[in-house]
């Protein structure tokens, strides 16, 4: 646990920087409400598609939006070179990459999404060995916060809000 602990919080400041970063779109329902699956260490997944395709994401509201390396290949992202390292479950720095991604949630959709793309061979080789469900990638503390999301664990649900055109303007002009 401390492992992937130190992961999430390596890349939690390595996320897109605003500067660079296009605006992320929302479209769709004002609300959705999607099952969530628990793996025996209290992990919680969401099911959703990133550029069509489906995902299994783990929820982690301390961190930040990232994929598996080979999911950001695979899927075709255009990916950029993070000028600084990340440290994760390696024994040094790791490089990562960084790009943008169309997500679905349900019938929510986030377009140009900022991710990290990093290498979680070692992470999803330990998921498989401990008999976890193995994963794609990481929902954030930014998407979750801008999705109001509500996680509701005795129903194994959670509860996501697509941002209003008011929180979207105040993002577009926070950006400037």
């Amino acid at each position: 646990m401390k492992a992937f602990a130190a992961l999430i919080a390596a890349f939690v400041l390595a996320a897109p920087a605003a500067a660079q970063q296009p605006m992320t779109y929302y479209a769709g329902p004002s609300r959705v409400t999607l099952p969530l699956t628990r793996a025996a260490d209290g992990k919680v997944f969401v099911q959703a598609t990133v550029q069509g395709q489906p995902a299994t994401l783990l929820i982690d509201t301390g961190g930040s939006q990232f994929l598996d390396l080979a999911v950001c290949n695979r899927l075709g992202l255009k990916l950029t070179d993070s000028p600084q390292p990340g440290y994760g479950l390696g024994s040094g720095p790791t490089p990562f990459k960084t790009g943008y991604a169309d997500m679905r949630l349900g019938g929510l959709s986030v377009t140009g999404l900022p991710v990290s793309c990093i290498e979680m061979t070692e992470l999803r080789a330990l998921h498989k060995r401990q008999k976890f469900p193995d994963f794609d990638g990481i929902v954030g503390s930014e998407l979750m916060a801008a999705l109001r999301a509500r996680l509701d664990y005795d129903r194994m649900i959670v509860e996501l809000r697509r941002p209003t055109r008011a929180s979207m303007a105040k993002e577009l002009q926070h950006r400037r």
